[in-house]
């Protein structure tokens, strides 16, 4: 995102939907931070892509935004430096089944209660200790 100085825990941001045939390419993927990737999906703004790793930003309005600044190195310098990582790295194993909504908000249910209790069992000990 243009101004933005984020450079840690960046989210890979697919332009064209990965659900809609958009290719996990370095011409299709772009990093942003946490907050920013929210605002894209709240449609603060919009992202198209350019050919040669280039995006441009959109206000919610369709104005352009000032042009980020250019990636550092080439596809090939990064992939040499990266061999591991393929078009094939983010490929899910999934089947295609749709989600089991029940089972997926059961498991996080559980999850939160078990933090529930262990925030509460932390606060516990905080109270009874002299």
């Amino acid at each position: 995102m243009p101004g933005c100085e984020a450079a840690r825990f960046l989210h890979a941001h697919h332009v064209v939907p990965w659900a809609r045939g958009g290719s996990t390419t370095i011409d299709n993927l772009v990093l942003l931070c946490g907050h920013h990737h929210r605002a894209l999906h709240d449609g603060a703004f919009t992202i198209v892509a350019r050919s040669g790793q280039r995006f441009d930003v959109l206000g919610a309005g369709g104005a352009a935004r000032p042009a980020a600044p250019p990636v550092r190195g080439s596809a090939d310098a990064l992939t040499a430096a990266h061999p591991g990582v393929t078009p094939e790295t983010l490929t899910p194993d999934w089947d295609g089944a749709g989600l089991d909504l029940a089972h997926a908000v059961g498991c996080y249910l559980e999850a939160w209660q078990r933090d529930r209790n262990r925030r509460r069992s932390d606060q516990s000990e905080l109270v009874s200790q002299p």
